[in-house]
């Protein structure tokens, strides 16, 4: 497996180690002082947005990992789709050698995966989403999906407790052999099969009307817009239905956050957009505007209602 011509010459940003430094020291900066402001035992409002702050922390955590071990991360991406029995344990934790160490080690030893990793999952899987759905790439296999997440939880680079990562790492691997564990069971909760889909494909037609709406566009047309898309025909109050049904199962701050972002977006577009027409080499602003349409505009109508359509047919 070392023929890589076919593949990019580079996979990863020419940072410097220096940079590098700098940032991971800017992250880690702010985590330490989360962890100070959120600390229970001194005394003070400690708690005030303490849950804000939690998520922040793991989401810092996150572009630490991803920033340091990024690469790491692409070799298992490319490693499930080549090596996906290869499991971690056996290649960070014996002391001792296996007959069939030297084989294995020529398979798992190779930048090919790292290359694979960040040219057909990375960028694949780091498409925009107003609303996160589940929408697998084409040429994307789910399967190697799962064991690439069971060799990253694996190694655990979250910190979670390890005896709850070897649950999860046991239950997806369980998959590939018809098991389905408690942790993967579906919950009885009275509705139909594949409604979160069904949900999260109506909220991005609702962020779509709220985005094309805020760049003057009437609503009454839009409503009749995503009918048609959505299969519904002449019913557009089928659609304007949607936004209290939705504030029920998904909350009406997850709701209304994500619409009153797609509205927001929607008047930074009409000005990136006026900066592009104005100036066409006007590379970032041409990009934002590629950005914003991918993201809350027709194209993202057009996915969101292909998977729609799907689900409703998989419940029928």
């Amino acid at each position: 497996m070392n023929n890589e011509t076919d593949l990019p010459l580079r996979v990863r940003k020419n940072w410097s180690d220096d940079y590098l430094r700098n940032r991971a020291a800017v992250i880690v900066d702010e985590l330490i002082e989360l962890r100070r402001q959120t600390d229970p035992d001194l005394a003070g409002a400690t708690a005030k947005t303490k849950d804000r702050k939690a998520f922040r922390a793991l989401r810092l955590c996150g572009d630490l990992a991803r920033l340091l071990a990024g690469w790491a991360i692409n070799h298992q991406f490319g490693l499930a789709t080549h090596a996906p029995k290869f499991m971690a344990p056996f290649r960070i934790r014996s002391p001792i050698d296996h007959p069939d160490d030297v084989t294995r080690k020529a398979e798992v030893d190779d930048h090919r995966h790292e290359r694979i990793g960040a040219e057909s999952f990375g960028r694949a899987l780091a498409r925009p989403r107003a609303v996160p759905i589940y929408d697998m790439p084409e040429g994307v296999d789910p399967i190697a999906v799962r064991r690439m997440l069971a060799n990253v939880l694996e190694a655990n680079p979250s910190g979670m407790p390890n005896s709850l990562t070897h649950q999860l790492v046991m239950a997806l691997r369980g998959l590939d052999v018809g098991e389905t564990s408690p942790i993967f069971e579906r919950e009885k909760s009275g509705k139909n099969r594949n409604a979160q889909t069904r949900e999260a494909a109506q909220l991005i037609a609702l962020a779509y009307v709220e985005f094309m709406a805020a760049q003057g566009t009437r609503k009454a047309r839009l409503y009749e817009d995503v009918a048609q898309k959505y299969g519904y025909g002449a019913q557009p109050k089928t659609v304007e239905k949607w936004r209290s049904a939705l504030r029920k199962s998904w909350g009406p701050i997850e709701v209304d956050h994500t619409l009153n972002i797609a509205k927001w977006m929607g008047r930074i577009y009409m000005q990136q957009r006026a900066l592009a027409e104005e100036d066409p080499d006007d590379s970032e602003a041409t990009e934002n505007v590629a950005w914003y349409e991918r993201l809350y505009g027709a194209p993202a109508l057009d996915e969101a209602a292909k998977r729609y359509d799907q689900a409703r047919s998989d419940t029928l």
